[in-house]
């Protein structure tokens, strides 16, 4: 069996993306050739998400994929610590700074607002500024946002505190094979913000407090967190439907069928 994590052959890559990211172009052009080497002569392919067993039977005409959900750490206290005193509506966007991550529409966001006057929120990114050409760009051309935080790297029981205290959660990313942040914050009963994509809608599952915005659509996405930051955010269905066969909920029941 083998097991394919990287999502990458499955992004369309601008060339100004390529060259901000020229990492990210390298696995975005060769994953999709090496992926197919031998790939028939596993008895089993697993991957995280429906979506991506789709892409998977499309493009290399597997038969016997298995969607594979990970596992969700559940926070040991999911009660804020009131880690700060600043009263400001306050947003959360952990993830380190890839291309596409999709930072930019968050960061026109929060221009949109702050060009309607708006003040009493803040957004917290996990990155500083200097990890990459990308993260430098984002601060150059951000930077002058007083209502970004580059707050830095976190570990995870830094990351949980962030979640306890935050209000909503940000979640942009333009490419994920699940995206962990959304199930973590599930279980803090808080409102998400999500790009309207195939593997967010998969990883909410049942959740009544998420919205979700075309993931290039600034303005959508400000008015989405003005509505937030007022109090009046309107929630869009989300409904969990669970896949086809072969589908394991956990790792035993995945070891079940690897095992026969």
């Amino acid at each position: 069996a083998v097991y394919c994590h990287n999502a990458s052959p499955f992004y369309r890559l601008s060339l100004k993306e390529a060259m901000m990211d020229p990492k990210f172009a390298l696995f975005n052009m060769l994953y999709k050739y090496l992926y197919g080497i031998n790939i028939k002569k596993n008895d089993f392919v697993i991957v995280q998400q429906d979506w991506l067993r789709q892409r998977f039977e499309k493009i290399y005409g597997v038969t016997r994929a298995i969607v594979a959900y990970p596992s969700v750490h559940a926070p040991s206290d999911r009660w804020s610590t009131g880690m700060n005193s600043d009263t400001r509506s306050k947003f959360f966007y952990p993830s380190f700074p890839r291309i596409f991550k999709n930072f930019e529409t968050i960061c026109e966001a929060v221009k949109i607002l702050s060009a309607r006057g708006m003040d009493d929120f803040s957004v917290t990114f996990t990155f500083q500024g200097n990890e990459n050409r990308y993260a430098r760009s984002l601060l150059r051309r951000y930077g002058g946002l007083r209502q970004i935080r580059f707050e830095g790297l976190l570990d995870r029981k830094e990351v949980e505190e962030y979640y306890r205290d935050a209000d909503c959660l940000i979640f942009a990313s333009k490419l994920e094979t699940w995206g962990l942040p959304i199930s973590e914050f599930k279980y803090y009963d808080k409102p998400m913000l999500l790009s309207d994509l195939a593997f967010s809608h998969e990883a909410a599952g049942d959740y009544d407090k998420a919205a979700f915005f075309k993931p290039d659509d600034a303005v959508q996405l400000a008015g989405l967190m003005e509505d937030q930051i007022k109090g009046s955010l309107a929630f869009q269905p989300c409904r969990k439907v669970e896949p086809g066969p072969l589908f394991a909920q956990n790792w035993d029941q995945l070891f079940k069928i690897l095992l026969g």
